[in-house]
């Protein structure tokens, strides 16, 4: 296969997650933490241990706590 490894693309989905987060919340921490999370979820998804409903849970769920902090 060519192109780029897995993990850059997986990486820059998530800081894109992990972008617009910080730009909504202004907060720099809420955009690493989002950053981290979304990749460590996307790859245990990726990887089979949950499933896409469990997946996109993980990520609303995220996105709450952000909301109510």
């Amino acid at each position: 296969m060519s192109g780029a490894p897995w993990y850059y693309i997986m990486l820059s989905h998530a800081l894109m997650h992990g972008g617009v987060v910080g730009l909504l919340t202004g907060n720099i921490y809420f955009a690493v933490i989002e950053t981290i999370l979304h990749f460590i979820i996307d790859i245990i998804k990726c990887e089979g241990y949950t499933n896409i409903h469990q997946d996109q849970a993980a990520h609303i769920v995220c996105k709450a706590v952000y909301s109510v902090f």
